[in-house]
């Protein structure tokens, strides 16, 4: 049992990071940085899109979208989505160092 918390920690932490990856990337992304016309970046974008997205979406239905007045969104599904993960993991954590099962 506990190799399969290990596992599942180790999936939520490279969830994490493909969350970060993906706010970066949008970022990037969306102040021209990278090459919107290229076909890798793209790829990246899409591959980055499907992997997250189930989980934000799901955060979506559930969180209001901000909007400001000056046009701004402010989604916070993603910040939201990284508490749950950090939790997660911090359980998950405590129960591998004390070998807790539930």
């Amino acid at each position: 049992m506990n190799i399969t918390l290990k596992i599942i920690y180790i999936i939520l932490t490279l969830y994490e990071k493909t969350l970060l990856i993906r706010f970066i990337f949008s970022f990037l992304y969306d102040y021209n940085v990278f090459n919107t016309s290229n076909s890798l970046v793209n790829l990246i974008r899409q591959f980055l899109f499907k992997i997250t997205d189930p989980l934000l979406n799901l955060i979506r239905q559930n969180i209001p979208i901000i909007k400001q007045n000056f046009g701004y969104i402010i989604d916070l599904s993603p910040l939201l989505a990284l508490i749950i993960i950090y939790t997660l993991q911090y359980l998950l954590n405590n129960m591998i160092y004390w070998d807790v099962f539930i």
